[in-house]
């Protein structure tokens, strides 16, 4: 048996129209609960009616398999649809905010409990540390750092 802790996805930005279908069912089978709502499971019909409404798609389980939606994140990437996840820690794995924008893979971050991205000093010294860089060069690079383009905020849901 896997590990399962919480995690959330959130499910937003452009779709095509011809997805709908198989969305609704990649999302309901998860038997996560609707984010957006009164903490009901994320049925096909109520998704239906969510996806209405024209906002982020939030689904969470308590007991996700390793804090992912496994066949859900699949099936996102495989259609370029684009979604953040955050999951929480647990015993030896750590809480991780994830960021998919339709690139190639998508971008995984350490986080807080919360969610809020968490910089490793490393990473923030081997910037400073490095005499090929300009001052100049050393901020974008901490800015990216800290605010990965990938990590853009979220649009909710529309169908192309």
């Amino acid at each position: 048996m896997s590990d399962r802790f919480p995690a959330q996805i959130d499910i937003g930005g452009p779709v095509p129209k011809a997805l709908r279908s198989q969305l609704i069912q990649a999302m309901a089978a998860e038997n996560a609960i609707l984010d957006n709502w009164d903490g009901s499971r994320a049925t096909a019909e109520l998704l239906e009616e969510t996806m209405k409404k024209g906002q982020i798609l939030s689904l969470y389980n308590a007991q996700a398999s390793y804090g992912k939606f496994h066949e859900l994140e699949a099936f996102l990437i495989e259609h370029s649809i684009h979604f953040d996840r955050r999951s929480e820690a647990y015993r030896e794995y750590n809480a991780e905010a994830v960021f998919y924008r339709g690139c190639e893979e998508p971008l995984v971050l350490p986080a807080d409990q919360n969610g809020g991205i968490m910089l490793y000093s490393d990473s923030v010294s081997e910037i400073l540390d490095d005499p090929a860089l300009d001052d100049p060069a050393k901020i974008a690079a901490l800015r990216c750092l800290v605010a990965p383009p990938e990590a853009a905020e979220l649009q909710p849901i529309r169908f192309i």
